[in-house]
């Protein structure tokens, strides 16, 4: 299971590190739209996965729920997770664009 999870983590930074610039140059250069457009990815497994996770908290919702904060879904967490990885990647790739092309 982990492997399968590597490799699809892998396979996806890849493809949007390998397809942002030309996405970008599809979106008339505008690299902060070609970044943004990869959250629709998220967009769609959120409202994918919301689903099964509520069918998944209703089949065990007589256990004591365990996840920490008191939030009672764990699609919750599976956004916060997507949004600080996303949040982090744009940020880093912007600042390392503003310094290797000298606009900083």
């Amino acid at each position: 299971m982990i492997g399968i999870y590597s490799v699809g983590m892998g396979t996806g930074a890849s493809l949007s590190a390998g397809l942002t610039v030309p996405l970008q140059h599809v979106l008339h250069d505008s690299w902060n739209v070609a970044l943004a457009s990869w959250s629709v990815l998220a967009v769609i497994a959120l409202i994918v996965w919301s689903p099964i996770a509520r069918k998944s908290q209703q089949a065990f919702g007589s256990r004591k729920n365990k996840l920490p904060l008191k939030i009672k879904s764990l699609a919750v967490y599976a956004f916060l997770w997507a949004a600080g990885r996303h949040f982090l990647l744009c940020d880093h790739m912007a600042s390392a664009s503003r310094t290797r092309f000298g606009h900083e």
